[in-house]
C-alpha cells in the first residue's frame, strides 16, 4: 500500500508544479498587456491626443481577439483619423481606421456587426488584414486598402527600434513634427 500513497503524491507534487508555471505564465502575459497598453497610451498622449477608447479597443481587437500587432494597428489609426472614431473621410470611411462604405453590406449588416460601432469597424480591418494574410500576402501587401500604410509602416518601424525610456523622432513626414515616442520602463 506504500507505493501507492507515494505515487500518488508525486502526481499531486507535479500538478500543483504545472499549475504553479501556468499561473506564472499568465501573470506574465498579463504584465506584458498592461505595458502594452501603457506603452500605446503614452504615445498616443505624446502625439497630442486623447484616447477616446482605441486603446482598449485594439487591445481586445487586434491584440486579443486576432493575434495582430496593435501598434501597426496604432499607426494605421494615427495617420486614418489621429485616433478620433468620430472623423468620416471624403468618401464616407468612418472610425479610428476609416473603413470604406463600400463594405458595409457584406461586412458589417451580413455578420451582424454595426456600421456605427468604432470596435466593429477595427473588427472588420482586423478581418480584412486576415483574409489577405491567409491568402498568402506579405504584411506590407495585406495592409494595401489603407492608403497611409507607407507613413504608417515607416512609424512603426521607428517605434520598434526604440528601447524603453528614449525619445525617438517620429517620422519626418509626421503632420506632428514634434510627435515623439516615448515608452514605458
Amino acid at each position: 500500500m506504500r507505493p501507492n500513497i507515494d505515487k500518488g503524491i508525486w502526481i499531486i507534487v507535479w500538478v500543483l508544479m504545472a499549475l504553479t508555471l501556468l499561473l506564472v505564465w499568465c501573470d506574465k502575459a498579463g504584465a506584458d498587456e498592461d505595458e502594452l497598453t501603457n506603452d500605446i497610451t503614452a504615445y498616443i498622449e505624446e502625439c497630442g491626443y486623447k484616447d477616446d477608447g482605441f486603446v482598449a479597443a485594439v487591445m481586445e481587437v487586434a491584440y486579443g481577439e486576432y493575434e495582430q500587432d496593435p501598434w501597426l494597428w496604432t499607426m494605421i489609426a494615427r495617420y486614418e483619423s489621429h485616433w478620433k472614431h468620430t472623423v468620416r473621410g471624403a468618401a464616407g470611411e468612418r472610425g479610428w481606421i476609416q473603413i470604406h462604405p463600400c463594405h458595409k453590406t457584406k461586412r458589417f449588416t451580413n455578420k451582424g456587426l454595426d456600421w456605427d460601432d468604432p470596435v466593429d469597424q477595427l473588427r472588420v480591418g482586423c478581418t480584412m488584414l486576415q483574409e489577405r494574410l491567409d491568402e498568402g500576402k506579405s504584411l506590407w501587401s495585406a495592409y494595401s486598402p489603407w492608403t497611409t500604410r507607407t507613413k504608417a509602416w515607416r512609424t512603426y518601424k521607428t517605434v520598434l527600434q526604440c528601447e524603453p525610456g528614449d525619445h525617438c523622432p517620429s517620422d519626418e513626414d509626421s503632420e506632428t513634427e514634434d510627435c515623439i515616442v516615448i515608452q514605458n520602463s
